[in-house]
C-alpha cells in the first residue's frame, strides 16, 4: 500500500484536491441556499420597518419580556452556528486548493 501511494503521490493529491473542493463548494452553496427568496437584506428592512410603526403607534419597546428574550438567544445562536458552519467550509476548500496547488509543484527527485 505504502508503494502505491508513493508511485501514485501526485494522483493522489490532485483528487483528494478536488475531491474538497467539490464537496466544500457544493456544501457551501447547499448551506446558504435561500429558500424564501427573501434575501437578508430586506429581512431587516422589513423587521426596523415593523420596529419604526410599532413606535409610532405607541407601542413601547422598553419592557422586554422572558419569550421575547429567549427568542432573541435563539436567534443568536442560530446565526453564530451559521456563521462557523461557513468559516469550516471556507477551509476545507482552502485545504483543497492547498491540496491541488501542491500537487502542480514540480518535486526533485531522490
Amino acid at each position: 500500500m505504502k508503494e502505491w501511494f508513493y508511485v501514485n503521490q501526485i494522483m493522489v493529491s490532485r483528487f483528494t484536491g478536488a475531491l474538497l473542493l467539490v464537496v466544500g463548494l457544493g456544501a457551501f452553496f447547499w448551506a446558504n441556499s435561500n429558500e424564501s427568496g427573501i434575501s437578508v437584506a430586506e429581512q431587516r428592512a422589513a423587521e426596523r420597518v415593523a420596529r419604526m410603526e410599532a413606535r409610532v403607534s405607541g407601542a413601547s419597546s422598553a419592557g422586554v419580556s422572558e419569550q421575547e428574550s429567549k427568542a432573541n438567544y435563539r436567534d443568536v445562536y442560530s446565526e453564530h452556528s451559521k456563521e462557523q458552519m461557513k468559516l469550516m467550509l471556507i477551509m476545507i476548500m482552502l485545504l483543497g486548493v492547498g491540496s491541488l496547488g501542491y500537487s502542480f509543484i514540480k518535486k526533485k527527485p531522490m
